[in-house]
């Protein structure tokens, strides 16, 4: 069986991984639009449902979660 956090994993888009994975390097959203040539609304709007993806309500718990996932490759 799989582990929550392992399906939370695979509930996200590939770009979405994109963003965790540069979130996780402490990039800010507009750092992160330049990296991936996307607006900053773009970028917020996946951080938003990577929010309801993890169940949690800020950046902060986001990368808290995905610290603590084993299945994440940072």
């Amino acid at each position: 069986d799989k582990d929550v956090g392992e399906k939370q994993l695979e509930k996200l888009t590939k770009k979405e991984m994109e963003i965790a994975r540069l979130l996780m390097e402490g990039k800010s959203y507009k750092e992160i639009a330049t990296a991936i040539n996307k607006t900053f609304f773009t970028v917020n709007h996946h951080i938003r449902n990577m929010y309801a993806k993890f169940d949690v309500n800020s950046k902060a718990e986001l990368i808290y979660k995905l610290n603590n996932n084993k299945n994440f490759k940072k």
